[in-house]
Formats: C-alpha cells, structure tokens, sequence
C-alpha cells in the first residue's frame, strides 16, 4: 500500500509540476513561435522591399544624362525668371503674338500636392514615401494679342514645352473675323523644386 500511495503521490507530484510550471512555459513557447512567424512576414517583406529598391535604383542608373537633364528642365531646381520670360518672348516671337505684358508671382513657400498625394511626384508616377521636398508655384499671368490661329498655336507651344505650365484662366476679347487682331489675358501656373 505505501508503494501506491507513494506512486500516487509523485503522479499527483508530476501533475502539479505540469499545470505550474510546463502549462505556462508551453505559453510562452507558443507567444514566441507567433512571434516568430511574424518576423517571418517581416522579414519577407523587407527583402521584397530591397529587391524593390534594387530594381528602382537599376532604373535610376540606367537613366541617360539627356533623360535626367529633360526631367530637369520639366521641374527644375529653383526658378529662374529670366528663363521664363525668354520661352514666352521665344514662342510669341515664333507664333506672330505679341507679349504685352508678363507677370509672375513666386508663391514659393505654399506646398502643391498632386491629387491630395502626400509625396512628391516622380517621372513615371512612381513616388517615394516620406519624401519632404514640396514643389513651389509661380503664378503667371500673361497679356497676349494676335490673330487666332496664331494664338491657338502660341497656346499649343506652350502646351508642349517641356517645362510644366498649367494654365488656369483665359479670356477672350471680341473679334469679327479670325484674322483679326485677337487680345488675350492668360493666367497660369509653372513650378518648380
């Protein structure tokens, strides 16, 4: 009898080591292996994430010096007035319209988003995250005159300048016939980085 009651003693021992002290490490053991799984995830991620990058930084260094000096010249560094002024006079001179007047005003410190984006746009559409460098805009207004169909194409040229011009606002004075002198007011945005 007291072998049985030994026996039940060390079963009854055994029990109570295992519901306090095994129970609570095997929950440890299975917080741990969650864990690992995630980091697993994590893990995965980052290296989909690198091969991303890697990919994104081939691109960038197959760029040729004229593709980067064209995405210079969409949005370029600083804003050059100067440069402005000289397009305008270029394509009025080349399209028979005369520039009255031009004006610009550098609102330079108000940030412009892309479709409420919170990243800076890229060539291509693809943006970085985080990216702080916000785009400034300069307000341009012009005062233009010349026949229609020379002032359709001054409009059409400045449409496909490289540079980013958005125009925001044109009026129209009367005229009788297309070949009548035509005076335009013009208001546009250009920006730059």
């Amino acid at each position: 009898m007291p072998r049985t009651i030994l026996t039940l003693v060390f079963f009854l021992g055994a029990i109570a080591v295992a519901v306090f002290y095994v129970w609570p490490q095997f929950g440890v053991y299975r917080a741990v292996r969650s864990d690992t799984k995630v980091l697993e995830h994590v893990g995965a991620a980052l290296d989909s994430a690198q091969a991303t990058l890697d990919v994104l930084d081939e691109k960038m260094r197959s760029l040729s010096k004229a593709d980067l000096e064209r995405i210079e010249a969409a949005l370029p560094k600083g804003f050059s007035r100067d440069d402005m002024i000289r397009t305008v006079e270029q394509y009025g001179f080349e399209y028979h319209v005369l520039v009255k007047s031009i004006q610009m005003a550098d609102t330079g410190g108000e940030e412009t988003r892309a479709s409420g984006s919170e990243t800076t746009p890229r060539p291509g559409g693809s943006a970085l995250p985080g990216d702080s460098k916000n785009q400034k805009e300069v307000s341009v207004t012009l005062q233009i005159a010349g026949p229609y169909h020379d002032m359709r194409n001054f409009l059409n040229a400045l449409e496909k300048n490289i540079r980013i011009i958005d125009v925001t606002s044109i009026s129209f004075g009367g005229f009788d016939s297309p070949s009548q002198s035509l005076s335009v007011s013009l208001k546009a945005k250009t920006y730059y980085q």
